[in-house]
């Protein structure tokens, strides 16, 4: 858990866990360093009658003016970038002979958090890195409000990382494109994690990263990717969104997809490195490289969705397909040797199940969402016996990193929820179900994006032929009509529900946190914070304008601020 807030400002007196109040009122504790005592008893007297919040989380411990809210939710999401950020600056993930000497001759690497806030998250690279901040030269804590500005200079003189947190008051998109002019300049990471959607900065953060750098992405706006408000995904990420089951991870890819048709306009592609979907946000991991063969490709990584209007089952059909035209030959950057063309239409007008329509969706990133050698790395690091020290969260990192690795590389998964629904039968163990498909030699997984998602390389008409037996062996009967279509579809294969020891993952063998429940009471994103940092005695230049959407796609009228500038988190 996040350590005690204290609340602090002339005359206030925390009552929650501290050992002393002096005359200022601050709340302390034994482990609180007398140099940072001092620092909040200057910012309480420039503050006033306003108060003033203090949060310790890692090994950073920061400030933080009421009209900016923390959610302890996001420790989570930090705790993850910390752990991405640490493997792959020490395992030399970052490697790359076209970046080396650049990376080297400038005396390490550029890291930018592009939207700031309070600085907690560049305080936590600075200071949470290790060994491996040797190889990082800069971390730029950037904000476009002159007010966060302020805040982070204060937070990273507070913590002693002013040597390696250097600060930036400007446009992240103005930085972006200015970094991108020469190769010596360029940040070889880049953080963004702004409020809402992320969609606005991808062209800029692809263009302007080093080869081979750590792209990291968070998107709030799952309600727009996960199908609330198809055209508004559109309008952002260039793909339809869908609502089913499976939304959340065709969220992830939808961002995948977005982010390469970005990198192709530069003759560059991106791979994921590790994505996931949690809480009430989306966070993916990726690398950018620079090659016009991959970039020829992009199209046989992306397929379109047609979901059936009735039974909800998905087909996915590739834009197009890469064919080398003499297997014999090897050497994939040579151009001649593949032949690239578009694909077929392999969805017939009616869904194979049930007969029914089709809604059209995507297109959608249809390759792997996550890279197994560098999940094997993430893994290898948690298994250290010192880093369940260093993360709060670190049965969540557990878990989640375990699931993603034991998750098969199929696009999108069936839902027993909506199966058992349609067939209007009792809910099944997920365990025989599973046991059936191994028992028949094929793959199966469950996936972290939802409980009760099965991945597997079977055919469709397989897993509701399963389905389908298990009704029939229960005596069950109903007069559904699209129930009843899809129990009497012929079916000529008896399959075996005896359990199958290969369905056990070596999560559930360890008793892993595979299922996050909710982690607080309110543990949504939250509102964007009303009013201007004047209440805190800091002066604000936000700008602030109307619309009738606002990031999460809900309709009404909201505040947002300038595009580049997120002072409303940390």
């Amino acid at each position: 858990m996040v350590s005690t807030v204290w609340q602090i400002g002339p005359g206030f007196a925390s009552s929650q866990n501290r050992d002393t109040t002096n005359s200022l009122g601050i709340g302390t504790d034994k482990s609180t360093p007398p140099e940072y005592i001092a620092t909040l008893a200057t910012a309480a007297m420039n503050a006033g009658s306003n108060l003033l919040k203090i949060v310790k989380e890692g090994q950073a411990q920061i400030q933080i003016p009421k009209t900016v809210f923390y959610n302890p939710v996001q420790e989570f999401n930090r705790d993850l970038s910390v752990l991405v950020l640490r493997t792959f600056l020490k395992h030399n993930v970052w490697h790359h002979k076209k970046e080396e000497r650049h990376v080297l001759g400038r005396g390490g690497m550029k890291v930018l958090d592009a939207l700031s806030a309070s600085g907690l998250r560049s305080i936590r690279y600075a200071k949470e890195l290790g060994p491996c901040a040797k190889v990082v030269k800069t971390i730029v804590a950037n904000d476009l409000s002159s007010a966060a500005v302020n805040l982070i200079k204060r937070n990273v003189e507070a913590n002693g990382v002013q040597d390696k947190v250097e600060c930036s008051h400007s446009d992240a998109i103005d930085l972006l494109h200015l970094s991108s002019r020469t190769f010596d300049d360029r940040f070889h990471v880049i953080d963004l994690d702004p409020f809402g959607s992320g969609a606005q900065f991808f062209d800029a953060a692809v263009r302007s990263i080093g080869e081979a750098g750590l792209l990291m992405v968070t998107c709030t706006d799952t309600a727009v990717l996960c199908g609330n408000a198809g055209d508004t995904c559109f309008a952002r990420y260039g793909s339809m969104s869908l609502r089913a089951d499976f939304c959340h991870e065709a969220a992830l890819r939808i961002i995948l997809r977005s982010l390469e048709q970005h990198a192709g306009v530069y003759g560059r592609h991106i791979k994921p490195l590790l994505s996931v979907s949690v809480d009430f946000y989306v966070r993916l991991f990726l690398q950018v490289f620079t090659s016009r063969a991959e970039t020829q490709k992009s199209a046989s990584k992306l397929s379109q969705v047609f979901l059936c209007r009735e039974c909800k089952t998905p087909e996915l059909n590739t834009l197009g397909t890469c064919e080398i035209k003499d297997p014999s030959q090897q050497g994939p950057t040579d151009l001649k040797k593949f032949l690239y063309k578009p694909s077929k239409l392999l969805v017939g007008n009616k869904c194979e199940i049930c007969g029914g329509s089709y809604s059209l969706g995507g297109p959608i990133w249809s390759h792997p969402m996550h890279d197994a050698s560098f999940l094997s790395l993430l893994k290898q690091e948690l298994d250290l016996p010192e880093i369940e020290n260093d993360f709060v969260t670190f049965r969540r990192l557990q878990g989640i990193v375990h699931m993603c690795c034991e998750e098969l590389d199929v696009p999108l998964f069936h839902s027993i929820d909506n199966i058992t629904s349609v067939l209007r039968i009792k809910m099944p163990r997920a365990s025989e179900i599973m046991s059936a498909l191994a028992n028949e030699g094929y793959k199966v997984s469950l996936t972290h994006t939802r409980q009760g998602g099965l991945k597997t390389n079977a055919p469709k008409s397989t897993v509701w032929d399963i389905f389908c037996q298990i009704a029939d062996q229960r005596g069950q009967k109903t007069s559904d009509p699209l129930a009843t279509r899809i129990m009497a579809r012929p079916r000529s294969t008896y399959y075996s529900f005896e359990y199958n020891p290969a369905i056990e993952a070596e999560s559930q063998k360890r008793s892993l946190l595979r299922f996050q429940t909710n982690p607080t009471r309110d543990w949504g994103p939250k509102p964007r914070p009303r009013g201007r940092f004047a209440d805190t005695g800091i002066e604000s230049d936000c700008s602030l304008t109307k619309l009738d959407i606002d990031t999460n796609g809900e309709k009404g009228t909201s505040k947002k601020r300038k595009a580049s500038e997120s002072p409303d988190k940390t």
